[in-house]
Order: structure tokens, then C-alpha cells, then sequence
């Protein structure tokens, strides 16, 4: 329910601005070089799996996501896009997995996402 981006102007003569609650906390984030800094190494590390993307969006490219790209996925589906890791410097015990499996995901059916090709997109 929070508000991706927008087009602002504050002022007749003012350039046409970018604004929204997502856009701007994003933009903060990546103000910061080191946080600019891992964003690149994954990309590089990772080009080809969810590692090269950045949950919040990449401030640059935010406001090129359609309405039709962010509905895409179905609340449903969720669950079989999702990866589930723990750093090796955060082991969980078995209970702890036994806690996730029963809260989550055994409310979902094992499935393959329906028709979506790889995002080549860096959100």
C-alpha cells in the first residue's frame, strides 16, 4: 500500500520532478556508497538469479515499472518465486525450520510459476 513514484512539479517554470514514498527511500538508500557499491558486485556476481536484484528497487529504474509489470504476479504465486536462505553465520536450528515450513510454506502447493519469463530488469 505504499506509493512507488510519481511525476511533481512544484512550480509552473520548476523541471517536472520524480517523487513517491518508495522512490525516495530508495534513492536514500543507495546515497550511501557502500550500499551503491554491493549493488554493483551482485550484479556482477549474480547476472542471472534474484542475487542481481534489490528488494526495494533501483531508484533509477523504478520509475520504468509499469502497473501492468507490478501486478503481474499474483499474491498466489508468491511462494514458488521465493528462495528461502539463511547466512552460513545465522544457522537455524531444525525446529526453527520446522517453525517456517509449518507457519508458510506448507500452506502453499509445490508449483512452477505460471508464464513469466526471468525479469532482465534491475528492480
Amino acid at each position: 500500500m505504499q506509493e512507488g513514484w510519481h511525476y511533481e512539479l512544484s512550480q509552473k517554470n520548476d523541471p517536472v520532478e520524480y517523487k513517491g514514498v518508495v522512490y525516495n527511500e530508495m534513492k536514500g538508500a543507495f546515497s550511501n556508497p557502500e550500499r551503491e557499491m554491493w549493488y554493483q558486485i551482485q550484479q556482477n556476481l549474480f547476472p542471472e538469479n534474484s542475487y542481481r536484484f534489490s528488494s526495494g528497487g533501483y531508484p533509477e529504474a523504478i520509475p520504468t515499472l509499469t502497473y501492468e509489470e507490478f501486478i503481474r504476479v499474483s499474491p498466489e504465486e508468491l511462494p514458488s518465486l521465493e528462495r528461502v536462505y539463511f547466512p552460513v553465520w545465522r544457522c537455524r536450528s531444525s525446529e526453527e525450520l520446522a517453525f517456517i515450513d509449518k507457519e508458510y510454506l506448507s500452506k502453499y502447493e509445490k508449483s512452477e510459476p505460471a508464464g513469466h519469463a526471468p525479469c532482465k530488469r534491475t528492480f
